[in-house]
């Protein structure tokens, strides 16, 4: 039986999770496996400051990161001793 989903799934990928739009403006949709449920999300610019954190409170969740200027950031998503990151551009 087909799958029919509007929004990219994290077990229907082989990412550990899904960020978009990337580039990204102003907001940003995070979809991850259940188990990174209420992670650390943190946001750090190619300086290595840490500019902004969130918490992930759902499995989809969209940010408002309209605070960040422009230019490349490392989103970090821990939890506990596991973390994930992906690299993030903000224009």
């Amino acid at each position: 039986m087909p799958v029919n989903v509007d929004i990219p799934h994290p077990y229907l990928s082989e990412e550990p999770f899904i960020l978009y739009p990337n580039p990204v403006r102003d907001k940003i949709t995070i979809i991850s496996p259940d188990v990174f449920e209420n992670s650390v999300i943190t946001f750090i610019n190619i300086t290595g400051k840490t500019e902004t954190k969130d918490v992930l409170r759902s499995i989809a969740q969209t940010l408002d990161i309209s605070m960040l200027q422009n230019g490349r950031y490392a989103l970090i998503m821990t939890k506990g001793s596991e973390a994930l990151s992906k690299n993030l551009l903000n224009n």
